[in-house]
């Protein structure tokens, strides 16, 4: 026992001394003062002193000041509740366009499905004078797969696709140039359906269409005389796009502009193109030219795919959240629906989550000034397809007008700290910036991880 116990003792001691020992509270120590426990921290009057070998003896350190930061309070905006909708029915703008496309309520019912799984086939054609060398399957690869990420994540997982593709090339037994839809050459009197429908003819002895939905037409890769690809949305009763087994309303012929796209692009062609299968048309104003070509604005913006983005830089490939709303990717109760009088009862205040962050947030504003316009409120961020820099992040404003058709300015930029890119208006609002619309004030307060808070006044009511 007695053993025992002289081993312990000299064991305890170092313990005492080996094991680190946290800083505590002292009535009083100084610098040099004696202590006992070497390495024992202990704070005093703001300060830790450590217990430190000199010599022979343990005294006490000069001591460190202790730094205790005054906590920076996150800054918090001033509401946090969303202004309440009036209900978002009336903010689905009534508008029936003679073509089977638009940006008006309700969509065409010839239009692809907004939900679910879409069946497509691809056929690739060559010609006499440009015979296909290259696999369809793997091609198509480079069409579809980013394709179908892009509606998966712009419908939040609402749509998907599936495709299937003849590993080989059906032969046309025409000259490419038949068609005349060289756009190089300057040729008039284009004939893209008599493309489309000589590639289903050549496809369909062996083809069978009955269980598809849409149909993509893809020229061989030697081919330069198709240089371009149009959308086919039909309406009810037209049988440009007749097979033995169907009629499709909904289909696409490429060019050379998809099969030679820089950088993997293909996927952008075809989404665009499927874009206007699903009823929309190009929202932004183009110009026409005084030689017969077309032009782009300085008031043009960029934040759509179906503005052909992948010719333009910075790229940003997302939808419009109108577009969201119109396809019911968006949800009504997704939506904060104001009508422009409820501004008389004082400010509008709503916090906006980024668009491309699949959640059951709000993501929309709309101001709705009339039977066919409404003033749109939506965040960008860099958070799904968009490929934009990050100084060009923020809250996007623009106004709608259902009454437009394609290439006439059906969405037009509000901001007041446009910036242009290669000619092209960026436009986004940070916090802290604002515009005026009309009598509206639009101002965005706050921005933190979550989305942007806005606030919407009536200006003639801002003192001045």
């Amino acid at each position: 026992m007695r053993k025992m116990r002289r081993l312990i003792t000299p064991l305890l001691g170092m313990m005492l001394i080996l094991i680190p020992i946290s800083a505590i509270s002292a009535q009083k120590v100084s610098a040099g003062a004696a202590c006992k426990v070497f390495k024992q921290k202990v704070s005093y009057q703001n300060k830790v002193y450590t217990c430190t070998k000199s010599g022979k003896k343990f005294v006490w350190s000069k001591g460190v000041a202790v730094y205790k930061p005054t906590p920076t309070p996150t800054p918090t905006p001033p509401f946090m509740e969303s202004s309440k909708s009036v209900g978002s029915e009336s903010c689905k703008l009534k508008f029936k366009s003679q073509w089977e496309t638009g940006f008006g309520f309700p969509r065409s019912s010839n239009r692809l499905p907004n939900s679910g799984l879409i069946k497509a086939i691809f056929i690739f054609v060559d010609f006499p004078d440009a015979p296909g060398t290259d696999q369809p399957a793997q091609v198509a690869k480079t069409y579809f797969e980013e394709f179908n990420q892009f509606y998966n994540s712009v419908s939040y997982g609402k749509v998907s696709f599936t495709y299937s593709v003849p590993d080989r090339y059906f032969r046309i037994d025409k000259p490419s140039n038949s068609y005349r839809m060289n756009m190089n050459k300057g040729e008039v009197n284009p004939d893209p359906a008599a493309y489309f429908q000589d590639a289903l003819k050549a496809a369909d002895p062996t083809v069978d269409f009955s269980g598809f939905d849409v149909v993509y037409v893809i020229p061989s890769n030697t081919n330069r005389e198709i240089t371009y690809g149009p959308s086919f949305p039909m309406g009810s009763g037209n049988e440009t796009l007749k097979t033995n087994e169907k009629i499709f309303y909904s289909g696409a012929v490429a060019g050379a502009d998809s099969r030679l796209q820089e950088n993997s692009y293909e996927w952008a062609w075809l989404a665009h193109e499927t874009g206007h299968l699903f009823g929309l048309e190009h929202p932004w104003k183009v110009q026409s030219t005084p030689q017969g070509g077309t032009t782009i604005g300085p008031e043009v913006a960029i934040w759509d795919l179906m503005f052909a983005l992948w010719k333009y830089s910075p790229q940003a490939n997302e939808f419009l959240g109108w577009t969201r709303f119109l396809l019911s990717w968006i949800s009504d109760d997704q939506v904060n629906c104001q009508d422009i009088s409820s501004l008389s009862a004082g400010d509008l205040k709503f916090k906006l989550s980024p668009i491309e962050v699949n959640s059951s947030t709000e993501k929309l504003a709309i101001i709705k000034i009339n039977e066919t316009k409404a003033l749109v409120i939506e965040v960008r961020r860099n958070l799904g397809f968009d490929k934009i820099p990050l100084e060009y992040e923020g809250t996007l404003i623009y106004l709608v007008d259902v009454t437009k058709g394609s290439n006439e300015g059906m969405a037009t930029l509000v901001s007041s700290n446009t910036k242009l890119v290669n000619g092209i208006s960026i436009g986004t609002m940070k916090a802290g910036s604002t515009v005026e619309f009309g009598d509206m004030r639009i101002e965005v307060i706050f921005s933190d991880d979550q989305g942007d808070y806005i606030q919407v006044t009536n200006s003639h009511t801002i003192p001045l």
